[in-house]
Protein backbone atom coordinates (compact mmCIF):
# COMPACT_ATOMS: atom_id res chain seq x y z
CA UNK A 1 0.00 0.00 0.00
CA UNK A 2 1.05 3.57 -0.56
CA UNK A 3 2.00 5.93 2.19
CA UNK A 4 0.51 9.38 2.73
CA UNK A 5 2.39 12.09 0.83
CA UNK A 6 2.03 14.44 3.82
CA UNK A 7 2.55 12.40 7.00
CA UNK A 8 3.69 8.94 5.91
CA UNK A 9 0.71 7.00 7.32
CA UNK A 10 -1.26 4.51 5.20
CA UNK A 11 -2.80 6.45 2.30
CA UNK A 12 -6.48 5.79 1.62
CA UNK A 13 -7.58 8.46 -0.84
CA UNK A 14 -6.56 11.22 -3.22
CA UNK A 15 -7.09 14.89 -2.43
CA UNK A 16 -6.40 18.24 -4.06
CA UNK A 17 -4.42 20.25 -1.53
CA UNK A 18 -3.35 23.78 -2.51
CA UNK A 19 -3.71 22.85 -6.18
CA UNK A 20 -1.68 19.62 -6.06
CA UNK A 21 -3.26 16.18 -6.30
CA UNK A 22 -1.82 14.03 -3.53
CA UNK A 23 -2.28 10.51 -2.18
CA UNK A 24 -3.12 11.06 1.49
CA UNK A 25 -4.57 9.44 4.61
CA UNK A 26 -8.06 10.31 5.83
CA UNK A 27 -6.87 12.88 8.37
CA UNK A 28 -4.63 14.72 5.88
CA UNK A 29 -7.46 14.75 3.31
CA UNK A 30 -9.25 17.29 5.51
CA UNK A 31 -6.61 19.90 4.55
CA UNK A 32 -7.94 19.96 1.00
CA UNK A 33 -10.75 18.65 -1.17
CA UNK A 34 -11.07 14.87 -1.35
CA UNK A 35 -11.29 13.60 -4.93
CA UNK A 36 -14.08 11.10 -5.43
CA UNK A 37 -13.02 8.26 -7.70
CA UNK A 38 -15.24 7.57 -10.74
CA UNK A 39 -17.67 4.67 -10.57
CA UNK A 40 -15.99 1.45 -11.59
CA UNK A 41 -16.65 0.28 -15.12
CA UNK A 42 -18.70 -2.79 -15.50
CA UNK A 43 -22.38 -3.26 -15.12
CA UNK A 44 -24.38 -0.39 -16.54
CA UNK A 45 -27.03 1.38 -14.53
CA UNK A 46 -30.27 -0.48 -14.83
CA UNK A 47 -33.36 1.32 -16.00
CA UNK A 48 -36.98 0.29 -16.02
CA UNK A 49 -37.71 -1.76 -19.12
CA UNK A 50 -39.49 -0.02 -21.95
CA UNK A 51 -43.05 -1.05 -22.57
CA UNK A 52 -43.28 -3.15 -25.72
CA UNK A 53 -43.98 -1.26 -28.91
CA UNK A 54 -47.36 -2.63 -29.74
CA UNK A 55 -50.59 -1.44 -31.21
CA UNK A 56 -52.43 -1.01 -27.95
CA UNK A 57 -55.72 0.60 -28.94
CA UNK A 58 -56.05 -0.43 -32.59
CA UNK A 59 -59.08 -2.72 -32.75
CA UNK A 60 -57.37 -5.27 -34.93
CA UNK A 61 -53.79 -6.41 -35.38
CA UNK A 62 -51.67 -5.02 -38.17
CA UNK A 63 -51.80 -7.15 -41.29
CA UNK A 64 -49.06 -9.76 -41.39
CA UNK A 65 -47.79 -8.27 -44.64
CA UNK A 66 -47.72 -4.69 -43.29
CA UNK A 67 -43.98 -4.22 -43.99
CA UNK A 68 -44.45 -5.36 -47.62
CA UNK A 69 -47.51 -3.13 -48.08
CA UNK A 70 -45.61 -0.18 -46.69
CA UNK A 71 -42.61 -0.63 -48.99
CA UNK A 72 -44.80 -1.33 -52.03
CA UNK A 73 -46.90 1.80 -51.35
CA UNK A 74 -43.79 3.98 -50.95
CA UNK A 75 -42.34 2.70 -54.22
CA UNK A 76 -45.71 3.16 -55.97
CA UNK A 77 -45.64 6.82 -54.93
CA UNK A 78 -42.13 7.07 -56.37
CA UNK A 79 -40.61 8.24 -53.10
CA UNK A 80 -37.13 7.47 -51.81
CA UNK A 81 -36.69 6.50 -48.17
CA UNK A 82 -35.35 9.97 -47.39
CA UNK A 83 -38.21 11.81 -49.12
CA UNK A 84 -40.92 9.67 -47.54
CA UNK A 85 -39.36 9.98 -44.07
CA UNK A 86 -39.05 13.76 -44.45
CA UNK A 87 -42.70 14.11 -45.53
CA UNK A 88 -43.83 11.87 -42.67
CA UNK A 89 -41.68 13.79 -40.14
CA UNK A 90 -39.82 10.67 -39.01
CA UNK A 91 -36.31 9.34 -39.34
CA UNK A 92 -35.26 7.35 -42.36
CA UNK A 93 -34.06 4.61 -40.01
CA UNK A 94 -37.50 4.25 -38.40
CA UNK A 95 -39.18 4.01 -41.79
CA UNK A 96 -36.69 1.40 -42.96
CA UNK A 97 -37.21 -0.62 -39.76
CA UNK A 98 -40.99 -0.56 -40.29
CA UNK A 99 -40.50 -1.69 -43.91
CA UNK A 100 -38.16 -4.48 -42.85
CA UNK A 101 -40.48 -5.64 -40.06
CA UNK A 102 -37.81 -5.00 -37.42
CA UNK A 103 -40.06 -2.53 -35.59
CA UNK A 104 -43.82 -2.36 -35.13
CA UNK A 105 -45.27 1.16 -35.30
CA UNK A 106 -47.40 2.48 -32.47
CA UNK A 107 -51.08 3.32 -33.02
CA UNK A 108 -50.64 6.86 -34.25
CA UNK A 109 -47.70 6.01 -36.52
CA UNK A 110 -49.49 3.02 -38.08
CA UNK A 111 -52.52 5.18 -38.88
CA UNK A 112 -50.29 7.98 -40.21
CA UNK A 113 -48.41 5.59 -42.51
CA UNK A 114 -51.62 3.95 -43.80
CA UNK A 115 -53.26 7.32 -44.45
CA UNK A 116 -50.19 8.84 -46.13
CA UNK A 117 -49.61 5.86 -48.41
CA UNK A 118 -53.31 5.13 -48.95
CA UNK A 119 -53.70 1.54 -47.76
CA UNK A 120 -55.90 -0.15 -45.18
CA UNK A 121 -54.80 -1.55 -41.84
CA UNK A 122 -57.35 -4.35 -42.20
CA UNK A 123 -56.13 -7.87 -42.88
CA UNK A 124 -56.99 -9.01 -46.42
Amino acid sequence: MASCDMCGKLATTKARIEGAVMIVCASCATFGQELVPPKPAGRATSYAPRPPQGLGTIDQELPSDFPKRLRKARLAKGLSEEDAARQLAMTKTSLLHYEAGKMVPDDATARKLAKFFGFSLAED
